[in-house]
């Protein structure tokens, strides 16, 4: 619900092929979001924020931007930026973008671990995982939810609840799972 809200607050501009997304920050600062569609249905997408000379955060060749989400996951006062994107075939897999300001001096982007067959292991976080996410920001971290499956590719009736926070790292910001729960 939250998200929805903070979606709602962005100034949205669209073309056939281009899409620029306004938002503005609890420090006061305009992040700018431009996604720029190829022939292919995939999207380049550059983060920057108003004022500063240099510094954009680029991602090239990614699934279509389906929500963002901007919250201060670490609680430093400056706000991330998070960019999620679904892909467009039956699975509707979710991908996680970040972007976040240093201090409003600069922006880069947040280290998210790429899903992995080891993180799909029994007992790991994304095992029984088909794609159909669902992402909103829950008690100061970033909640992801996704349907569970079987091996024989159908759902179990129970959905998987996986809680992101952005923690420092040793040169930049990283999202790391914080806990996971089955329902």
């Amino acid at each position: 619900m939250l998200a929805l809200a903070m979606l709602c607050l962005a100034s949205i501009v669209y073309s056939q092929t281009n899409a620029q997304r306004v938002y503005r920050t609890k420090t006061g600062k305009t992040i700018i979001i431009t996604e720029k569609k190829n022939t292919m249905g995939r999207s380049d997408i550059v983060v920057s924020m108003k004022g500063l000379k240099t510094g954009t955060v680029s991602f090239t060749d990614q699934n279509p931007i389906e929500q963002v989400i901007k919250e201060d996951l670490d609680g430093n006062g400056y706000d991330e930026i998070f960019i999620i994107t679904s892909s467009r075939d039956k699975d509707s897999w979710g991908a996680i973008m970040g972007v976040a300001s240093n201090r409003d001096k600069s922006i880069t982007p947040i280290y998210v671990p790429e899903m992995d067959e080891a993180s799909q292991a029994p007992g790991q976080a994304f095992e029984g995982y088909r794609g159909f996410d669902e992402f909103e920001v829950m008690e100061n971290t970033l909640a992801r939810r996704f349907p569970l499956f079987n091996a024989a590719g159908q759902k179990t009736g129970k959905s998987r609840y996986i809680y992101y926070k952005v923690k420092a790292g040793e040169a930049g910001w990283k999202l790391v799972i914080n806990k996971f729960d089955t329902f």
